[in-house]
C-alpha cells in the first residue's frame, strides 16, 4: 500500500469515527432529553434544542424559505471545503483540520435534512449569562477552525 493511500484510508477512518460519536450522543440526546434536561452541574445542563438557524442559533426562524436557503448555503460550503481539502490532500498539505470540520459539518447538514433542524443539546450557563445551546459536532468545528487558523498563522508567507 502506498503512503498517500495509507494517510487516505486514516483520514477517512478519523472522519468516520468522528460522525460516529457525534451522531451517538445526538440519538442518546433524542432518546434521553425529549421529555427532561439532566443538570451535570450548576453550570452545565443537557437540554434538546432543534436549531433551525446557524451557528449559536443565529438566523432563527419560522420561514421554511429562509430554513432552506441556509441549508443550501451549508451544503455549497460544504462542498467546497471537501474540494479544497481534497486539493491540499493533494499537495500533501496537512487536512486533518479540515477533515474535523467536515465531520461536524456533515452531521449537522444530516440534522438539518432529516430532522429539519440540528440537533444541539450542552447548555453551559452560570447565573443569568447562557451561552448557546450546543452539540459536539459544534466543537469539532471550532477546533478544525481553530487548528486550521493556527497552521495557517504558523505558515511562511510565500
Amino acid at each position: 500500500m502506498k503512503q498517500n493511500d495509507s494517510n487516505w484510508l486514516r483520514l477517512t477512518a478519523f472522519f468516520i469515527a468522528l460522525l460516529t460519536i457525534d451522531r451517538i450522543t445526538k440519538y442518546w440526546a433524542l432518546q434521553k432529553l425529549a421529555l427532561q434536561s439532566i443538570a451535570i452541574t450548576s453550570f452545565l445542563n443537557l437540554e434538546l434544542v432543534f436549531n433551525t438557524g446557524i451557528s449559536w442559533g443565529m438566523l432563527q426562524s419560522n420561514s421554511q424559505t429562509l430554513y432552506h436557503l441556509i441549508t443550501f448555503f451549508i451544503a455549497a460550503i460544504i462542498i467546497g471545503l471537501s474540494v479544497f481539502t481534497y486539493r491540499s490532500y493533494r499537495k500533501r498539505q496537512s487536512v486533518w483540520p479540515h477533515v474535523t470540520i467536515l465531520a461536524g459539518a456533515v452531521s449537522n447538514l444530516f440534522d438539518r435534512i432529516y430532522y429539519q433542524g440540528v440537533i444541539d443539546f450542552i447548555l453551559v450557563s452560570y447565573r443569568a449569562w447562557s451561552f448557546p445551546v450546543f452539540n459536539i459536532a459544534d466543537c469539532y468545528i471550532v477546533v478544525g477552525v481553530f487548528i486550521m487558523a493556527y497552521i495557517m498563522h504558523m505558515m511562511p508567507y510565500e
